[in-house]
Order: structure tokens, then sequence, then C-alpha cells
């Protein structure tokens, strides 16, 4: 698909130049990240890359979009190293409980866009009941209040900075 080879494109066509140069360059203590696209070549190539990379002193790796919990398990049974599980809502990576795969043996977990999808959800459901109610009253419980609001936003910082420098905004 288009975002995917959108994707593709930061790579190097030829990845063992990556490979050479995460062995030949000092990495200051920064940790480096070896990604790798399991649709590009499929999982025995990603994994593959995968254990180039581990052998070239990645810190930590991972394998874009395992199709089933086959091939999720696979990864870090096969190759030795530091694993990172991305679980998107709707993707194509099957969505096991954190405890089944840290079993698996990936280290870190990441639930890419969960907040942002959460989000979504939750506007697009109090805008339609406000559309088709003509108010919000019913659904206050599903609604942040104001103070709760000010809060996460930090407005007691910004109204200081204001105070400070000019009008207060929020």
């Amino acid at each position: 698909n288009e975002a995917c080879e959108d994707y593709l494109k930061r790579f190097p066509p030829d990845w063992k130049v990556e490979v050479k140069a995460l062995k030949a360059e000092p990495r200051e203590g920064k940790p480096v990240a070896a990604i790798m696209q399991a649709e590009a070549a499929r999982m025995e190539a990603a994994m593959d890359r995968a254990r180039a990379y581990q052998e070239a002193g990645a810190d930590f790796l991972f394998i874009e979009a395992p199709l089933n919990i086959e091939e999720l398990a696979a990864i870090p049974r096969e190759v030795p190293g530091v694993h990172v599980c991305n679980l998107v809502v709707g993707g194509k990576t099957p969505l096991l409980p954190q405890k089944e795969l840290a079993k698996m043996g990936f280290s870190v977990i990441v639930y890419a866009n969960l907040a942002l999808q959460a989000s979504l959800m939750a506007m697009q459901k109090s805008l339609q009941y406000l559309h088709d109610h003509g108010s919000v009253t019913g659904i206050e419980d599903q609604l942040m209040m104001f103070k709760e609001r000010q809060v996460m936003v930090d407005a007691p910082h910004f109204n200081a900075l204001s105070d400070r420098y000019g009008e207060r905004t929020v």
C-alpha cells in the first residue's frame, strides 16, 4: 500500500550498508533501533535483517506487521535481542495481551494511536449526540469537566506566562 511504500523510502535500498555503518560508527551511548519491514520481503527475510542488525549492535529490534500469532511468536524465538511489538487497533498484528507478548519475548509493547483512536471515537460520539439531541444533557459523565481540562492543559502555567508577558488566553 501507499503508506508502506512511503515508509520504505526511508530505508536505503541496500540495507547491508546500514548494518556496516552501525558496526563502524560510534554511538556515544545513544540507543539504536533496527526496524525491518516484514511486508516488504516477508518474515524470513525480515528476520535475517533483524539478525544482522542485532549482530551489528542494535539495542532493540522491531519487525513491522507480523500477520498472525505464529509469525509474532517466531520473532523473539528465532532472533536474539530486545524486541518491540507495535499494536494498532484495526492493524495487521494480532492484538494479544501484554503478558502473552512478554512470555513470547517482547520487551517493549507499543499501543500506537490508541489514545488518538479513543479520543476520535469519543469526539465522534459526543458530536453525534449533540447533533441528534441539540444538547449534551445526558452525556456529561462521558465528558471531561472544565476544571479537569484546565488541569490537563496546565492552564495555571500558561496563565502565569500570560500574566508575565501579555494577555491571558486560557
